[in-house]
């Protein structure tokens, strides 16, 4: 499991900056789709999805359903496992 996220402008994918990201987590417009199981926040401009833990509770059930126990996760500073 991934903990990057990922922007979107429209269809494409995008690089904003970084205060143009830090105005979209202010301004609260923040969302989660059941059926991706993933977190977004969500302006005119740009789409970023996130893992939120209720995202990481969500892979952690399917990974249960399957017999797995643990769950590595990739992140910007490194990998853990839980």
């Amino acid at each position: 499991v991934t903990a990057g996220a990922a922007v979107w402008r429209y269809a494409s994918p995008a690089s904003p900056s970084p205060s143009a990201l830090r105005g979209l987590m202010q301004s609260g417009a923040r969302h989660y789709s059941d059926r991706y199981a993933c977190s977004y926040l969500q302006s005119d401009a740009y789409t970023v999805w996130y893992l939120s833990e209720r995202g990481l509770a969500a892979r952690r059930q399917l990974a249960a359903f399957f017999g797995a126990d643990t769950i590595v996760l990739s992140a910007p500073d490194g990998v853990w496992s839980e």
